[in-house]
C-alpha cells in the first residue's frame, strides 16, 4: 500500500465573524486522504470549532492549485488579524458573509424573567441548604449537652 501525500482545499466554516455569520474559507491541506485534509482542517486558525459541519467541502487538486490558494491566503488580511480591531479596521468582509442558521435551532435562555428565576432558585437552594445545616448544627448540640 502506497502511502502518497495529496493536495487538498478544504471550504470551512470561519469564525469571529458574529454569531449568525460565517465567512467560507478556503484552506490548502496535505494530506493522505480527504477524511485526514477535513479532520486537519477542523484545527486551522479562524475556523468554527464549537459545532459540527465547519468542513463545507474538500476536494483534491494539483500542487501548483494548491500553491495558488496558499498565496491568495496568504495575501488575505482576514488571516493576519490578531485582533477584532483590527479585522473592523483591515478587513472589509461586508457581501462576503453568509447567514449561519445553525445557531437558530438552539435557544437561547437570555431573557430576564429566566434569568430572574435563576437567582431566585439559587437563593431558595441556599435557605434550603442553611435551614438543613442549622438543623443538623441544633441536633448535634442538643446530644453533647
Amino acid at each position: 500500500m502506497e502511502n502518497k501525500t495529496k493536495y487538498y482545499i478544504c471550504k470551512c466554516v470561519a469564525g469571529h465573524v458574529g454569531i449568525h455569520s460565517y465567512l467560507p474559507i478556503s484552506i490548502p491541506i496535505k494530506a493522505n486522504s480527504a477524511k485526514e485534509a477535513a479532520d486537519k482542517a477542523k484545527t486551522k486558525p479562524r475556523v468554527k470549532k464549537n459545532r459540527k459541519g465547519v468542513v463545507l467541502e474538500t476536494r483534491e487538486v494539483t500542487y501548483t492549485e494548491f500553491l495558488r490558494q496558499y498565496a491568495i491566503n496568504d495575501e488575505n488580511p482576514y488571516f493576519k488579524c490578531h485582533s477584532i480591531q483590527e479585522q473592523r479596521q483591515l478587513c472589509n468582509l461586508d457581501g462576503m458573509l453568509e447567514y449561519d442558521d445553525y445557531y437558530d435551532a438552539k435557544t437561547y435562555n437570555n431573557s430576564k424573567d429566566s434569568r430572574f428565576d435563576r437567582i431566585k432558585r439559587k437563593r431558595r437552594m441556599e435557605e434550603l441548604k442553611y435551614n438543613l445545616d442549622s438543623d443538623y448544627v441544633s441536633e448535634s448540640n442538643n446530644i453533647y449537652d
